[in-house]
């Protein structure tokens, strides 16, 4: 039986610090029908040496991570897409999870882990934790080049909220699959100041994602995506890490409403 060829799309800019990482966990994948295709936004540091060296393709645009996801998968070969950040590591024997679980679907999530060292790094991996198997929370990475098409990919217009409008476009029409496997975010070099900057040009671009009336679009600005429910018995066995976590969510939810206000203020 022919193995159906995966398009792994990542967008890049300036990431030499986890890129070669991110695409060696790719090269030790026991899956051969896969290909690599970077799109890189005019990176000034490792970055393209990096990518020429582990993708098979390379294409150099000046664009955003949404524009540029659609510009790589433009240029897909398989009939299965995966899309993926640099700072991405993938568990060994995700891509064979992968092909072993889209047929039929238009779509797949994969559970996402973080890993780090730092004590920010941890704060992040136990809030990854707890939005493991979160319907509200989780959207899809893995999608048939059928269900992608059919939906005309990502909205380019989107800086904020990408990831879960195609989700919910997709899911309108196409059933969704959940991956075994999983992929782990490295969050090693996010500092608290560049985590709520993050989050405040997110407020910034909600507008554009609520405008759009997605049936999903709610949670993206509601403060009760950050409460937890379900998960306070996970919280309690980390008190520390859960206390500071609490506050952590306050200043991205702060900086979250900051831009979203601005952005009524700047028009």
């Amino acid at each position: 039986m022919t193995q159906p060829l995966i398009s792994i799309v990542i967008p890049t800019r300036n990431s030499a610090g986890t890129l070669e990482a991110c695409l060696k966990s790719i090269r030790q994948q026991d899956y051969p029908g896969f290909e690599i295709i970077i799109v890189d936004a005019a990176s000034h540091d490792g970055t393209p040496g990096i990518a020429r060296r582990l993708a098979d393709r390379v294409i150099s645009r000046d664009a955003t991570v949404t524009e540029s996801r659609n510009i790589g998968f433009k240029e897909a070969r398989g009939g299965i897409l995966l899309s993926i950040d640099s700072d991405m590591v993938l568990e060994p024997g995700l891509l064979r999870d992968i092909a072993s679980r889209m047929g039929g679907l238009g779509a797949l999530i994969i559970p996402e882990l973080g890993r780090g060292k730092s004590f920010l790094s941890k704060l992040k991996s136990l809030e990854k934790k707890c939005y493991l198997n979160d319907p509200q929370m989780e959207s899809a990475r893995v999608f048939s080049k059928e269900a992608f098409a059919a939906v005309k990919g990502y909205d380019e217009r989107l800086k904020f909220g990408e990831d879960w409008d195609i989700h919910c476009r997709i899911r309108a029409a196409f059933p969704i699959g959940r991956a075994e496997k999983c992929v782990y975010h490295d969050t090693d070099g996010l500092t608290i100041a560049g985590d709520v900057r993050k989050f405040y040009g997110y407020g910034r671009s909600a507008r554009s994602f609520t405008s759009k009336k997605n049936p999903g679009s709610s949670k993206i600005v509601s403060p009760s995506r950050f409460l937890f429910i379900g998960r306070w018995a996970m919280l309690a066995s980390t008190p520390l890490e859960s206390a500071m976590l609490v506050i952590l969510k306050g200043l991205e939810s702060a900086a979250f409403g900051l831009g979203y206000l601005t952005s009524f203020l700047s028009r």
